[in-house]
């Protein structure tokens, strides 16, 4: 999405709706919408804390971006936020989080062993 804003010099938005799992991409080129497989939510595991990060609060919510949205700029830039995804059985827990910076990537995390770890 990030290439794809840049090229088409468009900003991109993804809205993220959590009673469907779904997200939505609004763009240029009009609207696809991407469905999360039936075993996995967005949500977060009760007793985790974030932003993966630099864990200091409970997540109350499972999209942090503001208004469930991130917005690919055409200047290559994210807006900041995280994304909580926890599978059915609440086994494995994942987060997509773009920090506040003037060079924007998303980076993948996965929960285990009581901690966050940077999935490269």
């Amino acid at each position: 999405m990030q290439q794809k804003a840049t090229i088409q010099q468009q900003d991109i938005k993804v809205v993220f709706d959590t009673e469907k799992n779904q997200c939505r991409e609004i763009g240029q080129t009009g609207n696809e919408v991407l469905t999360l497989h039936k075993d996995i939510r967005f949500q977060a595991l009760a007793h985790v804390q974030g932003p993966p990060s630099s864990p200091s609060h409970a997540i109350t919510k499972p999209i942090t971006f503001a208004n469930n949205t991130i917005i690919f700029y055409k200047t290559g830039v994210l807006s900041s936020g995280v994304v909580y995804l926890l599978d059915t059985q609440n086994n494995v827990q994942y987060a997509l989080s773009n920090a506040v910076s003037s060079i924007s990537f998303i980076r993948l995390y996965q929960y285990a062993a009581g901690k966050w770890t940077v999935i490269e």
